[in-house]
């Protein structure tokens, strides 16, 4: 039986297209580290990838969560495949990077820049993942 929507809700029709986007920070406002990066991976068919991911992690007994900081000599055969996966897929990657020891102030004079240089290393990154 379906349900009948609210006024309030929105339906999306079957086969509407719609992406998944993960999102993910390297450091809290409290951690003393000079950069802050926020990255994300949007993808259309997430089932897909996601299955890939599965079937890495089973092969390799792999249950960490997967970041930098986890790579080892061991266990760049696991990394190596992930980054495969994701060239294979249709993920798209982006990042923002952020300097905090150049506090923001205002659109004048340097900052200006560094705001725009996080936007121009998102375009790269969607460059670099579009011309794979």
């Amino acid at each position: 039986m379906r349900a009948v929507p609210t006024p309030e809700a929105v339906e999306v029709p079957p086969r509407y297209p719609t992406a998944l986007i993960f999102v993910d920070e390297s450091a809290v406002k409290v951690s003393a580290g000079r950069f802050f990066v926020v990255g994300a991976v949007k993808v259309r068919r997430s089932g897909q990838l996601l299955r890939a991911v599965r079937d890495i992690r089973d092969r390799h007994g792999y249950l960490d969560e997967f970041k930098f900081s986890k790579i080892t000599r061991a266990r760049i055969p696991v990394f190596s495949e992930l980054v495969d996966v994701l060239e294979q897929s249709d993920a798209h990657i982006a990042a923002c990077i952020v300097d905090r020891s150049n506090r923001y102030t205002g659109y004048t004079g340097t900052s200006t820049a560094q705001k725009s240089e996080s936007v121009r290393t998102e375009g790269q990154l969607n460059r670099l993942s579009r011309n794979r």
